[in-house]
């Protein structure tokens, strides 16, 4: 049994079943799909790992604590951004909980209790909102992360309460109301978790957004797999030809036979 020890963080989008019972199959696709664009290249340029989607939900693993926190402010800040060019009805709301432990490792797939509790305090963080583990406090970089305690909380089946922490929101010095109107300069933004904006500039410059602006198309994908097919076929019907013989022709200085009785003609 393989087992490691891994920064263990879920997602999932606040109100999500609720929603979908009132929206067409389309616009419950179109909202993963801008969901998925906006978090996966967030999750990536910060060293985590996207075990697994769950529908609106994530599983995410990463080495480090402190990149994982940085990964959920990231995500916050995203969102944020996103929900005031976009109409209410349109905006996306998440939850993220964050836990450290020793997990299973099955194949693809990770299982155990840090797994458990983390599920556990993901169900009870309030929408915007960062909740993380006593766990994951002792190990991160507290001049990077700003935290606040929330208090020890029962967890569903779970024996003792769990300390948790929070990161607070619009922690930074200059504040702007979530219902304020949008300044010209985007760059005036006082993000509510304060440093997204320098990892969108990062992954900008990667061009990772552009990357998952769009989910594959079917069709093209089976275009190209059906060139590729064919350029393979190709290439091996090619080398298993015999060459072409071809006479040598002989040097300038060999005499030429003359037969008896031809013309010049002949």
């Amino acid at each position: 049994m393989k087992t490691e020890n891994l920064v263990i963080m879920i997602t999932d989008i606040v109100g999500f079943t609720r929603r979908t019972s009132k929206q067409s199959r389309k616009e419950n696709a179109d909202l993963l799909a801008r969901h998925n664009s906006l978090l996966r290249p967030v999750i990536k340029s910060t060293g985590g790992k996207l075990v697994k989607a769950m529908g609106d939900a994530m599983l995410i693993v990463f080495s480090s604590p402190t990149d994982s926190l940085l990964c959920a402010m990231a995500m916050q800040d995203i969102l944020f951004g996103y929900n005031r060019t976009v109409s209410k009805r349109k905006r996306i709301h998440i939850r993220i909980a964050v836990n450290i432990g020793e997990v299973r490792v099955v194949r693809s797939d990770i299982f155990g209790e840090p797994v458990n509790i983390t599920s556990r305090i993901e169900g009870i963080t309030p929408e915007d909102e960062i909740y993380f583990s006593d766990a994951v406090y002792l190990v991160m970089n507290k001049a990077e992360i700003p935290s606040a305690e929330v208090g020890f909380k029962p967890l569903k089946g779970i024996k003792e309460p769990v300390k948790i922490w929070q990161i607070p929101r619009f922690a930074t010095s200059r504040l702007v109301a979530d219902d304020a109107p949008e300044p010209d300069d985007t760059d005036e933004i006082c993000f509510p978790y304060g440093g997204a904006h320098h990892i969108i500039r990062n992954i900008e410059k990667k061009g990772l957004l552009k990357s998952f602006a769009k989910p594959a198309q079917p069709v093209m994908t089976w275009v190209i797999l059906v060139m590729a097919v064919l350029l393979s076929v190709f290439i091996i019907w090619f080398v298993s030809q015999e060459p072409v013989q071809v006479e040598p022709i002989p040097p300038a200085d060999t005499p030429i036979e003359v037969i008896e009785g031809a013309t010049p003609e002949d």
